[in-house]
């Protein structure tokens, strides 16, 4: 139901996709879809949601006493996977005017707490000297915004793997906080070492 509803969304925006198409797409009665989501809206917040709950989920699992700058790599790797992964571009309903709207104010804390996990992430490296940058919030923003970058430029079913763009982009965001960008591969094999096969 969510990935008929993601399509819908996506092709026709929010406003113009309706309950009954949404039904008719997953082969249910419009009154049968209130017993899986009350309303439209509750449809496209769990839609939303899948955007930051995999990199929360992540960055909250992981050790603290993890040296900072691996505990980043795990993050960035998780969010721009999650983000290239999948049928449908779900992040890209966030571009939608309607998303906007105080209807979806869940989305945007849950946004921002993924949002507030990576400038403590980031601010703990510059304390521990693996990380550099002049201003912790104008790097949070930048690092944010490579990593959301992925949303309009990664072609899905494209020459592109969604874990081969992933990388790419967490690598360059990685590169452009580490002191010493020479030590991005070593930083990202002692990360990918603690991640289960």
């Amino acid at each position: 139901m969510l990935a008929a509803s993601a399509e819908l969304f996506i092709h026709q925006g929010y406003a113009a996709t309706t309950t009954r198409q949404i039904a008719a797409a997953v082969g249910l009665r419009q009154g049968s879809l209130s017993h899986y989501f009350p309303r439209k809206k509750d449809i496209f917040v769990a839609l939303l949601d899948r955007t930051v709950e995999p990199a929360l989920t992540t960055i909250d699992g992981l050790d603290p006493g993890l040296l900072p700058e691996v505990r980043l790599w795990l993050l960035l790797s998780t969010d721009c996977f999650n983000l290239a992964s999948g049928e449908q571009n779900l992040a890209s309903l966030m571009l939608l005017p309607e998303a906007r709207s105080d209807e979806f104010e869940q989305f945007w804390a849950r946004r921002d707490q993924l949002k507030d996990r990576y400038r403590d992430t980031i601010a703990a490296g510059l304390r521990h000297g693996s990380l550099s940058h002049s201003d912790v919030l104008l790097a949070v923003d930048a690092t944010f915004g490579i990593v959301e970058s992925i949303i309009t430029w990664f072609e899905r079913g494209g020459p592109v793997t969604p874990r081969d763009a992933a990388h790419h982009v967490a690598r360059a965001a990685l590169a452009a906080l580490l002191t010493s960008p020479a030590q991005v591969d070593r930083v990202i094999a002692e990360a990918e070492a603690l991640v289960p096969a």
